[in-house]
C-alpha cells in the first residue's frame, strides 16, 4: 500500500523515476513460473548452518508454490561491499555536517565510525568506489536477464544484539561481513524485500531477502506475500 503511494513521477522531486506509479502486487498464492536464482556457494560464504538450512527450506517453500528454482552464480560482491564504507560515509557526513562533529559525543560508535571515513575519504577513494560499484552494478543487471529473483540471507548469521553491532563498529572486516549480503544492492540500486525466514534453536529470528530486477518492486511484493502466506515466520515472536 504504501509503495504503491510513494512510487510514481512527482513533479516537486527532480531526482525521482519518471515510470508510472507501480501497482498493487497482485497475486494468486501461488509463484508458477517464476524463475528464482540461488548462489549456493556465495550464500555458504561466512554463513552459519542455522542461516543456510533456513534459506534452504524457504527455497523449498518457494518450488512448492510453484517457483523454478536455478542455480546462478552471482558476481564478484567484494570490491562493492568495500566500496560502501566510502560511498554511504561521504553521503552521512554529509548529512550530518550540521551536528557531526559538533556533537560526536551524542552519536554511538557504529555511526561515528561511518561517517569519520566519509570525513577521511579522499576524492580518489571516493572515485574508485564509484566505479567499482558502476561495475558491479552492470555485472548483477546481466545475471538478472535470465531470473526474477535471488534469494539470499540478509545477515550470514541471526539476530544479533546492540552490543555486537557496536563490537564490530571499528573492526572493518568483521563489518564487511555483516554486510556482505546488503551492501552490493545499496549500491547497485536493486530492490530488495527482506523477510523473516526462520529461528534459531536459541529463538532469534533469521533474515531473508529477494533481489530483483530494476523497477521489479511489484514482483518482489507479489513473491513476498505468497511465502508469508505460505509460512508463519511472520508471526514468530523472537525469545528474551
Amino acid at each position: 500500500l504504501l509503495l504503491s503511494v510513494i512510487s510514481g513521477t512527482d513533479p516537486l522531486d527532480p531526482t525521482c523515476a519518471l515510470e508510472p506509479a507501480l501497482p498493487m502486487a497482485a497475486h494468486d498464492g501461488g509463484l508458477t513460473s517464476l524463475r528464482v536464482g540461488v548462489d549456493r556457494r556465495w550464500n555458504a560464504d561466512g554463513s552459519d548452518a542455522e542461516t543456510n538450512a533456513a534459506i534452504e527450506s524457504a527455497l523449498t517453500v518457494l518450488q512448492h508454490l510453484g517457483a523454478q528454482i536455478e542455480d546462478v552464480s552471482v558476481p564478484d560482491t567484494r570490491c562493492a561491499v568495500l566500496g560502501w564504507e566510502p560511498i554511504a560515509g561521504a553521503e552521512v557526513a554529509v548529512a550530518h555536517a550540521e551536528t557531526y562533529p559538533a556533537r560526536a559525543g551524542e552519536y554511538g560508535p557504529a555511526l561515528s565510525f561511518l561517517i569519520e571515513v566519509g570525513r577521511s575519504a579522499s576524492a580518489m577513494d571516493y572515485q574508485r568506489a564509484q566505479l567499482d560499484r558502476m561495475a558491479f552494478r552492470g555485472a548483477f543487471a546481466t545475471l538478472m536477464r535470465d531470473i526474477d529473483l535471488l534469494v539470499a540471507p540478509v545477515m550470514p548469521n541471526a539476530a544479533t544484539t546492540l552490543d555486537a553491532l557496536d563490537a564490530v563498529a571499528g573492526d572493518a572486516e568483521a563489518n564487511a561481513r555483516l554486510i556482505g549480503f546488503t551492501a552490493p544492492f545499496n549500491l547497485s540500486g536493486h530492490p530488495a524485500l527482506a523477510l523473516p525466514a526462520g529461528g534459531t534453536v536459541k529463538g532469534t529470528p533469521i533474515g531473508m531477502q529477494f533481489i530483483g530486477g530494476h523497477g521489479r518492486e511489484a514482483m518482489l511484493l507479489r513473491a513476498g506475500i505468497a511465502f508469508q502466506e505460505a509460512t508463519a515466520w511472520h508471526r514468530a515472536r523472537p525469545i528474551p
